[in-house]
């Protein structure tokens, strides 16, 4: 994955745990500054996840940043938790645990491989 497209995935989450919206719903400036051919990519990726993927859990891309991934995580787990006001669901709680350690222990792996 280039640079200019890891950028552009993790943008979109943050975008997306902060807002609720993707880089899509912004619409012409993110073409313009990444290209179109990019941002088809990198949108087909999104609808081409399992479902019991991981990240699909978490809804953030696969290869996301690290800060990226806590913080998909304490935002699905505040909004999940069963002593949640929002909507309180502990089988998702527990899916999103799973998904976070999983996402995690690969990356810790992956760093201690280098």
């Amino acid at each position: 994955m280039s640079s200019k497209n890891k950028l552009l995935s993790n943008i979109d989450d943050a975008l997306h745990i902060i807002t609720g919206k993707r880089l899509i719903d912004m619409g012409f400036r993110v073409v313009e500054y990444f290209g179109e051919d990019l941002v088809r990519k990198l949108f087909k990726e999104e609808q081409a996840q399992d479902p019991n993927d991981p990240y699909a859990i978490l809804e953030i891309r696969p290869g996301a940043h690290s800060i990226i991934v806590k913080a998909a995580y304490r935002a699905l787990a505040r909004q999940y938790h069963p002593d949640s006001d929002l909507a309180p669901n502990r089988e998702k709680f527990q899916k999103i645990q799973e998904a976070y350690d999983e996402i995690m222990s690969k990356q810790k792996e992956e760093s201690n491989d280098d």
